[in-house]
């Protein structure tokens, strides 16, 4: 038993104790501040010279890309004209507005670019206005028409199974695009931004999206200023119309006849093929000396999606190396052209 002044003492001691340890082993945390995050949004219009507002749709634009520093977004024109961006890190944003044509085609003259300052813990908003002058857009018309044996395809659609017409300007036009018309149409205007020179090809496609019947055909068509061009596509029910390859090679780098005796390379075996990866079929194949350097194959069925193999043989009719390209697009009447290195 204890006197009363060492059970105050013993009292006391304990409770410095705890209140020690409280102190000692676990002090109190402040929090981490927030981690800093802003937003962005952004609208845009057509306007006129005047200040006007225009509908993007009767200028000739089908939608807008807009990209704001990561992939672009695009928004059609029957959309609300606005995007919005959150959990953004404060800082200065690349803001790019491209309005499109045919069905993607960048209308890169009239593509707005800015750069945008996001803050903290605020939606930072941003309107922007495309300048167009409408009288400047419409600088020549290419007029298609599309027939099949001569008639209006109405007739002939059905019968080759043909869902739509696709027209299409390649990359050697001054203004690539491609847009898809229904077949039994027959006829379109275009609108053309750029005079000069177009490259069209023109192809019969069924519900898939595939060439029905080798139905292609190609033109060549100059679009002048204030002025309409004729287009005109007349496919055929069963005739079969073709165009040619040609094949060159190098050898390792080398130009044929170098490389090929450091391979012991003899012939070089061009085939073109058709059909899906797992089940590819041969249409047309030809053989030459290694050290020719090119092959050529004619009266090819006019397609796209072709793939073309080149094998190169050695004395014992082993292949020592070979190339594959694909796809490739055989045109009406045209030679198209493929370059391959071979090397094992």
């Amino acid at each position: 038993m204890i006197g009363m002044a060492a059970a105050r003492r013993l009292s006391w001691a304990l409770a410095l104790g705890v209140s020690l340890g409280g102190c000692g082993d676990d002090p109190v945390r402040t929090p981490p501040p927030p981690a800093e995050s802003g937003g962005l949004r952004v609208t845009w219009k057509v306007v006129g010279p005047d200040g006007t507002e225009l509908a993007c749709a009767a200028v000739g634009f089908s939608g807008f890309s807009v990209r704001t520093g990561g992939e672009p977004t695009r928004i059609p024109c029957g959309e609300a004209q606005f995007l919005e961006r959150t959990g953004l890190v404060p800082g200065r944003y690349p803001l790019v507005i491209s309005p499109e044509v045919f069905q993607g085609t960048i209308a890169e003259a009239y593509t707005y670019r800015a750069n945008v300052q996001v803050e903290d813990q605020k939606i930072t908003e941003h309107t922007a206005e495309i300048l167009v002058d409408p009288s400047s857009l419409n600088i020549g018309t290419i007029s298609l028409r599309w027939r099949i044996d001569g008639r209006m395809p109405s007739f002939g659609c059905d019968a080759l199974g043909a869902e739509t017409f696709r027209i299409r300007a390649d990359d050697t036009s001054i203004e690539p695009f491609e847009l898809n018309l229904p077949c039994e149409q027959g006829t379109n205007n275009l609108t053309m931004r750029r005079k000069g020179t177009y490259s069209l090809i023109g192809s019969l496609r069924d519900a898939d999206g595939r060439v029905v019947r080798n139905q292609v055909r190609s033109a060549v068509i100059t679009v002048l200023e204030g002025q309409t061009t004729m287009a005109d596509f007349n496919f055929t029910e069963n005739a079969t119309v073709t165009g040619s390859l040609e094949a060159r090679w190098t050898v390792t780098g080398s130009a044929a006849a170098e490389g090929c005796p450091g391979l012991n390379g003899e012939r070089v075996e061009l085939t073109v093929l058709t059909g899906e990866l797992a089940n590819l079929t041969a249409i047309a194949t030809t053989s030459i000396a290694c050290d020719r350097g090119v092959a050529r194959l004619d009266r090819l069925p006019v397609g796209e999606d072709y793939r073309v193999r080149l094998d190169l043989f050695n004395g014992f009719d082993a292949i020592v190396a070979d190339a594959f390209v694909t796809p490739i697009e055989i045109r009406d009447t045209r030679t198209t052209t493929v370059a391959v290195d071979l090397s094992p």
